[in-house]
């Protein structure tokens, strides 16, 4: 189960939520992308 959703989907969908909240911090959050995107949806 966790693997379908610990791939781009969730990275793209936390990505742009972070870009639309907090345009600045956007940046250092696509830096820091652990390799799991899943925990960073948490």
């Amino acid at each position: 189960m966790t693997s379908s959703f610990d791939g781009a989907p969730i990275d793209g969908f936390a990505s742009v939520l972070m870009a639309r909240r907090w345009p600045q911090a956007s940046a250092r959050y696509l830096i820091a992308i652990p390799p799991r995107p899943r925990l960073v949806a948490l």
